[in-house]
Order: structure tokens, then sequence, then C-alpha cells
């Protein structure tokens, strides 16, 4: 998307420095929209092998049966809960920390966008920055897991996240922690500034 379909209005080019595919108008961000038909597409194609060729295991229940089972089974865990203490306590916080990182992700890059003024293509190069920071992320944090345990992984990785959102919330344009720098200069090359540079540093 980023290198052939998604151009900077300001250039007409895309992230290889190429003409959108199709003729796409960047000025009426038509690389940015049709991501959403072609991300359709790619899913669409890449599930058809499952459906095609994956065997299926005949139903034991019929389905009114098989829902009143299910329903039945939660039905049970939840009252059963307050017996359970530790696991109510570890669905409760799972639920908070899940919903607080899918927040995170949503509005980091808004956040930055707003602050900057980033075009897809420095949004989506930023979200594809994050996401390898997280798979090897990932895989320290399962090393760590190991040697130390789960819980204090767990607890150094929220303190290490509040620290990066508070950092995250004191970068302006033409600051860094309350520091004066200088501000990105306008048709600059990708994450030139040291504002820019501040917000991927805390962000990953």
């Amino acid at each position: 998307m980023l290198g052939f379909l998604v151009a900077n209005p300001d250039t007409g080019r895309t992230l290889f420095g190429v003409t959108p595919l199709f003729g796409l108008d960047p000025v009426t961000h038509e690389g940015d929209r049709i991501s959403g038909p072609l991300t359709g597409l790619w899913f669409v194609v890449f599930v058809l092998p499952m459906f095609l060729l994956t065997p299926d295991y005949p139903a034991r229940l019929p389905l009114k049966d098989a829902l009143r089972a299910g329903l039945s089974e939660l039905k049970e865990t939840l009252l059963d809960l307050p017996k359970q203490r530790s696991l109510a306590a570890f669905l409760l916080a799972n639920m908070i920390y899940t919903d607080g990182l899918v927040s995170l992700y949503a509005f980091g890059g808004i956040y930055a966008a707003g602050t900057f003024g980033w075009s897809t293509i420095q949004l989506g190069t930023f979200g594809i920055i994050l996401a390898i920071a997280g798979t090897f992320g990932g895989w320290f944090g399962g090393k760590l897991d190991d040697f130390l345990g789960p819980k204090r992984v767990i607890a150094g990785s929220m303190t290490i996240l509040l620290a990066s959102v508070v950092a995250i919330l004191l970068v302006e344009k033409d600051s860094v922690l309350f520091i004066s720098v200088a501000p990105p200069a306008p048709g600059g090359a990708l994450f030139a500034s040291v504002a820019e540079r501040a917000i991927l540093c805390s962000a990953a």
C-alpha cells in the first residue's frame, strides 16, 4: 500500500517514489480509501484454502442444543467466580489491561498525526516500525518470563508502558520533555526531527 498505492498529496509520490498505480488520485486520498476493499479481498483470498481444503468434523449437537449448553456453561462459570477470586481478578485485570492497550494502539497514531500533521505514509511507516518492535518485544518478554516469572515481567512492562505514555504526552512539535527543539521542516525527511524521533522511540 505505502510503496505502490498511497501517495503524499504534496508530492504525488508513494514511499518508493513512484506515482500511484491505477491512476489513484493522492489529493482526494483514493489510495488511502482503497486500502479497505483491498484488505477485505486479501482476507477472502487467503481464507479460501481453509474453507476449501480443511476437513470439517460433524457437529455433536444440533445448533439449539449447542447454544443452550454453551450458555449454561457460561452461567456456571460466572456464578462460580466469587468462589475463585484469583480467576475473577485475572479476568477483570485482563479486560482493563487489554482495553488500555487497544486504546493506546488506536490513539497513539492519532495523537502523533495531530501533533505533527503526519500523512498516511508516515502513519503507515510508524505502524510498521511498531509492529516490528512489538515482535522483538514479545520475543524478549518471553525470555524474561522464563527467567523472572510472569508477574515481574508484567509489572515491569506496565511500569515502562506508563512511563512511555507520560513521555509521549510531553512531546510537542518544538519541545521534548520541556526542552526546546527544532520543529519538523515542511517536506523534510521521514522522522527527521528530534520530536518525531522521540515519539517513535517512546512508542516502540
